[in-house]
């Protein structure tokens, strides 16, 4: 007997609807644009919002062959070209515009993201091993996540949130806008030389031992950063603010207004 996978392949993705999640945003720019999000009851809730009992309710729901089914629904849909591509668990509501991953449990073997284009998915509170690369991925949430060390997530990412995630040793890049990592634990970070961040924040996150070379930030907050002697600059640009580097190595420097 033939059974049906709880999961659908699906390369176009519903209309998207740009918000503040993911995104550092002026008081005046959130005022603007709140009368265009959705109402909070319609939101998808993260993790750091909900009770223990459901947090543990959305883990529970990964089994062994979900996950299984998600890893290859992965691998299939990096052989669809072009993207956009779409994951749909089992569990997905039509009617919702967010793929939900919340909760997702990957384990030491993790997920690949290679070759995809992915949009508008909350994977927020994700434990275990995960890499990207060569990918597009734009309002994806990542907030909480409990990532394995030396995380790759290579590609582009854009109005991303890793806020208060933990994510040791990574190396990231070398496109990252309007992201954020506030409150996230970088420590040993790793930029692709070359990337360039753009409007992202980077707020009371914790970067003891990352590594940025020749590396450009453009419009980036760092109010409250944390780093230590073995962070280190070299050749990086800063277009706007500056972290205070303390006793962080940095060499060839270079710090540029904003044009007006």
């Amino acid at each position: 007997m033939t059974t049906s996978s709880p999961f659908s392949f699906d390369s176009a993705p519903p209309c998207l609807t740009r918000t503040a999640t993911g995104t550092r945003r002026s008081d005046q720019d959130s005022d603007a644009s709140a009368g265009t999000q959705q109402p909070s009851a319609t939101r998808t809730a993260t993790l750091d919002a909900m009770t223990a009992a459901d947090s543990k309710t959305l883990r529970e729901r990964w089994t062994s062959q979900e996950l299984s089914t998600l890893r290859t629904q992965l691998a299939r849909l990096a052989e669809v070209a072009p993207g956009p591509h779409r994951l749909t668990p089992s569990w997905h509501d039509a009617a919702s515009a967010t793929t939900d991953l919340r909760g997702l449990q990957t384990g030491s073997l993790g997920v690949r993201i290679t070759h995809l284009e992915l949009s508008d998915v909350d994977a927020s509170g994700l434990v275990g091993g995960l890499t990207v690369t060569n990918s597009t991925l734009t309002h994806v949430r990542f907030q909480d996540a409990k990532l394995t060390a030396h995380t790759r997530l290579e590609g582009s990412f854009r109005a991303c949130s890793f806020a208060a995630a933990n994510i040791p040793q990574a190396s990231i890049g070398p496109e990252v806008t309007d992201c954020n990592f506030a409150n996230a634990k970088l420590r040993r970070l790793r930029a692709v030389p070359g990337t360039v961040f753009s409007n992202c924040d980077f707020s009371g996150a914790e970067l003891s031992g990352a590594e940025f070379t020749n590396t450009r930030f453009v419009d980036c907050g760092f109010t409250g950063a944390k780093l230590n002697a073995a962070s280190t600059f070299r050749g990086c640009t800063f277009v706007g603010a500056a972290p205070k580097f303390g006793k962080a190595s940095e060499t060839g420097t270079k710090i540029e207004p904003l044009a007006d």
